[in-house]
C-alpha cells in the first residue's frame, strides 16, 4: 500500500499540466511499475515514466502509455465530446479538475473514463448516444464509474 502510495503521488506531482485528454494509472508488480493510460503530449508519457523511476525502490518502469494522434479533426472532435460530456455531467469538472477523461484514437474511437455521481447516469447515457451521432465518430466506449464525487 505504501508502493501504491508514492508511485501516486509522484505521478501527481509531475510538472506537466494534464487536460480532461490525459489519463495515467499504473500497476505494481514488485520492483517494477506498469504505466497505462493515454496522453496526446508525447512528454507527459517521458515525465510520467521519469517521476517513477525517481523512487528509490523503483528497478524498472514499463511505459505503456498510449500516445494520441493530435489532427486538426481529432482535436476539434476531442473538445465537441468534452463540451457534450461536461454538459451532461458539470460536477466532474469543478474548477480545473477533470474527473472524467476522453480518449479518440486515430481510428476515431471514444473511451470516455473516469468518475461520476450516480444521479449523472441517465445525462451521460444521453450523452453517449449523442457523441455516437457526431460525423467520424466510428464507436463510443464508456469506462466511467459512478460513485459520490467526495466518497
Amino acid at each position: 500500500a505504501e508502493h501504491r502510495k508514492q508511485v501516486a503521488e509522484a505521478l501527481a506531482t509531475m510538472g506537466r499540466l494534464m487536460t480532461a485528454f490525459d489519463y495515467i494509472t499504473f500497476n505494481l508488480s514488485g520492483p517494477v511499475v506498469v504505466l497505462e493510460g493515454f496522453t496526446t503530449k508525447p512528454v507527459i508519457k517521458e515525465d510520467a515514466a521519469k517521476s517513477v523511476r525517481s523512487i528509490d525502490w523503483v528497478v524498472h518502469v514499463v511505459n505503456k502509455i498510449e500516445e494520441l494522434p493530435i489532427e486538426p479533426a481529432i482535436n476539434d472532435l476531442r473538445s465537441e465530446v468534452l463540451s457534450i460530456i461536461k454538459a451532461a455531467s458539470p460536477q466532474s469538472f469543478p474548477q480545473d479538475r477533470a474527473y472524467m477523461r476522453v480518449k479518440i484514437d486515430g481510428g476515431m474511437n471514444v473511451t470516455v473514463v473516469g468518475w461520476a455521481d450516480p444521479g449523472d447516469k441517465l445525462r451521460l447515457e444521453a450523452a453517449e448516444v449523442q457523441i455516437k451521432a457526431l460525423p467520424l465518430v466510428k464507436s463510443v466506449t464508456s469506462e466511467v464509474v459512478f460513485q459520490k464525487l467526495g466518497d
